[in-house]
């Protein structure tokens, strides 16, 4: 099976990839996505895939919706697909055909509400040289750390 997307152009063979669960390789069997993925991309609102992997897995508890609505401050991290490149230079920021992933605090809370508390996490650039990249919470910018 190949995913494949023409407007998100990342082609991946199921067969090749493995999740690594508990230090044990486990093969996907089936992706899933979202029937609404890319239907509104600057929304995110489906980025979305469920994966069916080839043995079950016995010993991992389900995730657990988060009820303390306290995440303002906290430490994130974000993964995927998408553009990347020097912060101070804008115009060198280029679409990557590979993952990347930053570190960020979260500066602010808004969005719709479950439980009478705002969901959509917000976040923004922090530089220590251009004050035009921020917006909201902090400008002091996470420590960087090489990978």
């Amino acid at each position: 099976m190949v995913l494949y997307s023409t407007i998100n152009k990342r082609v991946q063979d199921v067969a090749k990839i493995l999740i690594r669960i508990n230090g044990k390789m486990v093969k996907v069997k089936k992706i899933i996505i979202h029937p609404n993925y890319l239907d509104s991309l600057p929304k995110g609102s489906c980025d979305l895939a469920l994966l069916e992997l080839e043995q079950p897995l016995t010993t991992i508890l389900p995730a657990r919706l988060n009820t303390n609505f306290d995440e303002l401050k906290s430490d994130v991290v974000g993964v995927g697909f998408g553009a990347s490149g020097p912060a101070n230079n804008p115009e060198l920021i280029s679409p990557q055909n590979k993952k990347i992933a930053g570190e960020n605090i979260i500066d602010t809370i808004i969005g719709a509400k479950y439980g009478g508390y705002e969901t959509l996490l917000e976040c923004d650039f922090d530089s220590p040289d251009r004050k035009d990249c921020h917006k909201m919470g902090s400008s002091v910018p996470k420590p960087f750390v090489s990978s």
